[in-house]
């Protein structure tokens, strides 16, 4: 449905605009753009709610970055290009440099930490999965720092056997943990899990212009003994 209902919001601020302005000079191209900054920031921002009253309220000036993330508000995944082998993907890059990431066998979990401190964890599709995940929850809780820190974290969760040198288990042997619900997680049972975080998406860190020397000092010594 978002996929003819979102181009239509950009098409009317578009048309609106041209017809109180008397000028439909480049319609097509305004469009164009127009359909893809409404495309993005909705991906970015899954909310009609804020999506809508915004485009409204900045019009043709409305882009892609005029909304943000917002802990809590699960982000879409973002369209991939599905290729043929390394071949064509080397082609694609034709000769510039890039990077390859190790595919996990697990599922994907979308992280949020929100200012009161509490955590959510989202599915790929945007379904929220934290009821299932309580062991999860419980492993970035050690991992924070006190501070009042908002992030989203991108990660796959994998099953692992503990008792075996670690070992990662198959998708299968995660797919069989219990699901729970909104009111109730599940109890923590055989199926152990790791994580593996590989992109932040979100980091809001409160007071930041009074922390200006702490954090000068916290990266000097990551530069020094870089």
């Amino acid at each position: 449905m978002m996929r003819t209902v979102l181009p239509a919001l950009a098409q009317a601020v578009v048309l609106n605009s041209s017809i109180d302005g008397g000028t439909f000079g480049n319609l097509k191209e305004q469009l164009q753009c127009m359909s893809a900054a409404v495309v993005e920031a909705y991906n970015v921002l899954p909310n009609l709610n804020l999506l809508i009253p915004t485009l409204m309220d900045k019009g043709t000036k409305f882009s892609s970055t005029t909304l943000s993330m917002v802990p809590g508000i699960p982000i879409k995944p973002m369209l991939a290009k599905i290729t043929n082998g390394i071949p064509e993907v080397l082609k694609l890059f034709q000769n510039k440099a890039f990077t390859c990431e190790y595919k996990y066998d697990g599922q994907r979990a979308q992280i949020h930490r929100l200012a009161d401190g509490s955590f959510h964890i989202f599915s790929r599709n945007g379904d929220e999965t934290t009821s299932r995940f309580p062991d999860l929850v419980n492993i970035i809780k050690e991992s924070c720092t006190p501070a009042s820190v908002t992030f989203i974290l991108d990660a796959e969760v994998v099953a692992v056997d503990r008792k075996n040198y670690c070992k990662l288990m198959s998708f299968q042997e995660l797919s069989t943990r219990e699901r729970g619900s909104k009111d109730s997680s599940i109890a923590v049972d055989t199926i152990k899990l790791c994580e593996f975080v590989f992109a932040l998406q979100l980091l809001v860190k409160p007071s930041l212009c009074q922390s200006r020397i702490a954090i000068f000092f916290q990266y000097m010594r990551i530069f020094a003994s870089g």
